[in-house]
């Protein structure tokens, strides 16, 4: 858990609110999840998972805003699947310009997430460990 949640720009409980799929509009190169440039040209096109999220709790990092966006890659390995009306503890990091996941409609409140991180559906006892982690820290 240290190591994803220092790594994440934000850890949140929320619930989804909506769920969307769309295709990104990408007109520059970007990096893979390897971190190796990718020409756009070359890969076509990229399709995302779009979520609306409620915070109910902020557990890392505060947000100005109750409601955030989480993108993760439609067709990935880490691919998440999140359920319309659950809880969850999410783990997410901002999304730059050079990430996959970027676009023209990219703002400040688009995180990105996946499967391969902690996010999971919110249980109690997690987010006790999560702020006795926190205030080891301080």
């Amino acid at each position: 858990m240290n190591h994803e949640y220092s790594n994440s720009d934000v850890v949140i409980h929320g619930i989804v609110l909506s769920e969307k799929i769309y295709e990104l509009a990408q007109s520059r190169d970007y990096l893979d999840s390897l971190e190796q440039k990718m020409d756009a040209r070359i890969k076509g096109k990229t399709w995302a998972k779009e979520y609306t999220i409620l915070v109910k709790e902020n557990l890392k990092n505060a947000l100005l805003t109750d409601t955030i966006f989480i993108r993760t890659n439609y067709s990935s390995n880490c691919q998440l699947s999140l359920r319309v009306g659950e809880n969850y503890l999410l783990f997410a990091r901002n999304i730059q310009s050079l990430d996959l996941l970027f676009d023209a409609k990219t703002s400040a409140f688009v995180f990105q997430t996946n499967q391969c991180s902690l996010t999971q559906k919110f249980k109690r006892n997690v987010r006790k460990k999560l702020r006795k982690f926190e205030s080891t820290k301080n």
